[in-house]
């Protein structure tokens, strides 16, 4: 593994959520590879975020990035993360995941080996502390490809991790849809035909399913579900018409 791998891990969260942040920067502090800087992006205001400032003050190198808000969306603060990030290497996770002890490590060491510029993987999906599945199924271990996005359209953010190169291409997440920025993001890279990326099936981190999902805010799992759909048909449409081969 090449000496000069400076991490940055990019998290974004907003009010309401400091155990689950707190928890998922532990897992950050556990890791075997330690990242140069750990940027959370916050949007509004917590009481409970300068303890956990001060919790992680002599364990991480924590760049802390104030927001108005929250926005109800995710783009914002996962932009303001990525466009603040200074590391070679940038590694993305949700505030309410947790990384594997290896997780940076390995992922590095898969940009190095297989030559790619964007790499992710699946995770364990747990529900009241009780493992259920992985996820992503049926994606097979090899290129990210736009073909394979459009069969298998779910690339977990949480497992995400890409060189500057990619961020310098990718800049932002988009703000105007209310699901799907992040698949989005990952079509544009795999129709850019200089940008290379690799799924592997290594569990990466752990999925914790609970009612503050950003994925749960809809009222019906039939109007998440509908929602969903047309969101992704809106992103494959666009993505078709800018890249019709």
């Amino acid at each position: 593994m090449s000496p000069d791998a400076e991490i940055s891990v990019l998290i974004a969260t907003i009010p309401g959520r400091a155990a689950f942040l707190t928890a998922c920067l532990e897992s950050i502090a556990r890791q075997t590879l330690k990242p140069v800087e750990v940027v959370v992006a916050a949007e509004g205001e917590d009481p409970a975020w300068a303890s956990i400032r001060e919790r992680f003050s002599d364990r991480l190198p924590l760049r802390w990035i104030s927001l108005s808000g929250p926005s109800g969306r995710a783009g914002p603060a996962k932009t303001a993360a990525l466009q603040a990030a200074q590391g070679t290497y940038i590694a993305l996770i949700d505030d309410d995941d947790v990384a594997v002890e290896d997780r940076l490590a390995y992922q590095v060491a898969i940009l190095q080996k297989k030559n790619v510029d964007w790499t992710a993987g699946r995770m364990l999906v747990v529900q009241q502390g009780i493992p259920v599945r992985t996820w992503p199924r049926g994606i097979p271990e090899g290129p990210i490809t736009f073909s394979l996005l459009y069969e298998h359209p779910f690339i977990p953010y949480s497992t995400v991790m890409m060189t500057r190169k990619v961020r310098d291409l990718l800049r932002f997440f988009r703000t105007d849809l209310p699901v799907g920025p992040d698949y989005e993001a990952w079509l544009r890279l795999a129709a850019h035909p200089d940008i290379a990326g690799w799924f592997s099936h290594r569990i990466l981190g752990i999925y914790r399913h609970h009612h503050q999902n950003v994925s749960i805010h809809n009222r019906t799992q039939d109007h998440r579900n509908l929602l969903r759909e047309e969101t992704t048909l809106q992103i494959l449409e666009l993505h078709r018409q800018a890249h019709p081969h």
